[in-house]
């Protein structure tokens, strides 16, 4: 007589999915959040125009000069300005007014961009890519660092990534809710205002959206897009009001009065010194965007898997979105007249380049294989988006330094970063920080390996049949 063993269940008690949201929410608020006291002139100038707006009740800054530091300032009608885009100010002035902490501002704009990251690429992939991949955006870029700055950057990057989610949903549904196109005109018209680049966005958003829902229905296109073409004029109007009442001009934006530098020099940079700077520099500071993300690879690597995928016309639109504002950026020079090398001016639309993340997480990590070829692409991964935390660690101090507060490592000071990821090869030893990270990485990888065989181990010991003897 043959028995067959029934494995025992265990009992779960499961959790609420919204349980797990709020707990990843509330973890990644602390991560982000930081008093955001001006740390330099550029910080300053938003600070600047925050207090001005809610203090003093105008756009001059006269009163709050100091916090500028007399370089990231314009000058128009005996009067000074900030010199910057004036959509982190208006939000910091609306966080005053509430009598909130500023450092929410730029804390909130990275958790959005997080968030959207992994909303944009659930609808491509399954959960598990889409959670690593939120993770990579939060912790494995630069993000991280400009959470925790009054700069532009961090809301900037909140508001490309949402404005691409919610074009991606508003140009797919047969019939979008109205708050949402509502929404998504008002985040694309309002993203100029944070960053003046992000002008972009409304042809490159603008035209998706326009072309899928025209090729699906072009006789209702406009009864479905009219109240976002109404909040993204809104906005717009609130530009020019901006630029009218400190400029004299809705057309002259704060770059055409600053001090020591004018808006006709807005497109003489090398673009290909540009793009060699804030792709792959290794002497820049902060370095480039492949140097410090080095998992930005493998989202290289996924996007080469776009072709295939039923929703390529929405990857390609991310990608053609990043591809765009990069252009723009590397042929822009900074403010001491050289190329536009600091990689920081990406951290807008590095979100975007990390979505094809989550397809490389699909096609390889979650496709059954052997299990030395499933060993190598988890050590791989693990490894990259390892090390990338860990130089991302180092950027969370203004002047790259990082302090491990462990026994026998001291505090390590101004890496240089071809030292950091290419020391084999020169010769010269590695930081200790790079050791740090690789050991987890590999020590994730064999402990994910140890655990799948046992898995495989003992759900082959309980699934195959025992014979055992009984009395006849």
């Amino acid at each position: 007589m043959k028995v067959i063993r029934v494995p025992t269940m265990r009992r779960v008690i499961p959790l609420p999915a919204s349980l797990w949201t709020i707990a990843a929410l509330l973890v990644l608020v602390v991560l982000f959040y930081r008093d955001c006291t001006p740390r330099s002139p550029n910080d300053g100038s938003h600070w600047a125009l925050a207090r001005a707006l809610a203090y003093d009740h105008t756009t001059t800054v006269d009163a709050q000069y100091s916090y500028t530091g007399g370089v990231d300032v314009s000058y128009c009608r005996g009067h000074y300005y900030s010199d910057r885009a004036p959509g982190t100010g208006l939000l910091g002035a609306l966080f005053l007014y509430l009598r909130l902490p500023l450092g929410g501002v730029p804390a909130l704009g990275a958790l959005v961009a997080v968030l959207c990251s992994g909303l944009i690429v659930r609808r491509w992939c399954g959960l598990w890519p889409s959670l690593l991949t939120a993770a990579a955006v939060a912790f494995a870029t630069l993000i991280w660092r400009y959470s925790h700055q009054f700069f532009s950057h961090a809301p900037a990057a909140g508001h490309v990534m949402a404005a691409t989610y919610l074009a991606l949903v508003v140009a797919d549904r047969p019939r979008p809710e109205r708050w949402r196109v509502l929404l998504c005109g008002w985040v694309v018209g309002y993203a100029m205002l944070v960053e003046y680049q992000l002008l972009l966005l409304t042809p490159l958003l603008g035209g998706y959206v326009l072309v899928r829902r025209w090729r699906r229905d072009r006789w209702v296109v406009w009864r479905v897009l009219w109240p976002g073409l109404v909040t993204w004029a809104v906005a717009a109007g609130l530009l020019a009001l901006y630029q009218h009442v400190s400029f004299g001009s809705p057309w002259h934006t704060s770059y055409a009065y600053r001090l020591g530098w004018h808006e006709g020099q807005a497109f003489e940079g090398n673009i290909l010194t540009g793009l060699q700077g804030l792709l792959a520099g290794m002497d820049t500071h902060p370095p480039g965007l492949l140097t410090l993300s080095p998992v930005l690879w493998l989202a290289l690597w996924g996007a080469f898997l776009m072709r295939r995928h039923r929703r390529w016309p929405e990857i390609a639109c991310c990608l053609g979105v990043f591809v765009a504002v990069l252009l723009v950026l590397a042929h822009h020079p900074s403010w001491n007249g050289a190329t536009t090398q600091d990689t920081r001016y990406l951290v807008c639309i590095v979100g975007l380049a990390m979505l094809p993340l989550g397809l490389w997480i699909e096609r390889y990590l979650l496709v059954p294989r052997e299990a030395w070829a499933r060993l190598c692409y988890e050590g791989l991964f693990y490894m990259l988006l390892l090390v990338s935390i860990g130089l991302n660690c180092h950027g969370l101090f203004y002047k790259y330094t990082f302090t491990t507060g462990l026994p026998g490592f001291p505090a390590l000071v101004s890496f240089d970063p071809g030292e950091l990821l290419f020391g084999v090869v020169a010769g010269t030893p590695f930081d200790r920080i790079f050791w740090l990270f690789l050991a987890f990485g590999a020590g994730a990888v064999l402990a994910h390996a140890l655990w799948e065989a046992v898995r495989r181990a003992r759900t082959k010991r309980s699934t195959s049949p025992q014979d055992s003897s009984a009395d006849d």
